[in-house]
């Protein structure tokens, strides 16, 4: 398998179900499915949840440029901090590729912090609502930003309100 900027969720269903988040490079996850007695020790996981609520395309690269962003443009976003420990972050949403289904102006997005190494999820108050930023981004109108904890191996799910 090439391993290029993305997401790559490792995945054990049973007792001890986990998935695992596999850093590559600076600011990316390489997913895949891979059997294993148990999770390793040190390893970033991520509830299983997040991949039974993860768009039915699947979790994969948004554009090559910003590997830190998984899922499925329009729908469902997955975006990989890694090591880095911001407190918070400027909600932004990567401008599809022309051949992807747009974003427009007025557009609604929910946001939960998942801290892939305590596998827990926290949802963020109120949805965001999408103004175009620049000819790469959108970002909310309000100009509001998510709350972190300021810890390595930090996620950010966005997922389409309503959608």
């Amino acid at each position: 398998m090439k391993r290029e900027g993305g997401i790559c969720i490792k995945m054990q269903r049973g007792a001890n179900s986990y998935i695992s988040a596999s850093p590559i490079g600076r600011r990316s996850l390489v997913v895949q499915r891979r059997r294993a007695q148990r999770p390793k020790p040190g390893v970033p996981r991520v509830p299983e949840k997040v991949l039974a609520d993860a768009s039915a395309e699947g979790i994969e690269p948004v554009d090559k440029s910003h590997p830190e962003y998984g899922g499925q443009p329009g729908e469902y976003y997955l975006v990989y901090l890694g090591k880095q420990t911001p407190t918070n972050w400027d909600f932004e949403i990567l401008k599809p590729a022309p051949d992807q289904p747009q974003l427009a102006d007025g557009m609604k997005f929910t946001a939960e912090v998942l801290d892939t190494w305590n596998m827990t999820v926290t949802p963020v108050s109120g949805e965001f609502t999408l103004k175009q930023k620049d000819d790469a981004f959108f970002a909310d109108a309000n100009g509001r930003s998510i709350l972190l904890p300021g810890k390595p191996y930090i996620s950010i799910r966005i997922k389409r309100a309503g959608g």
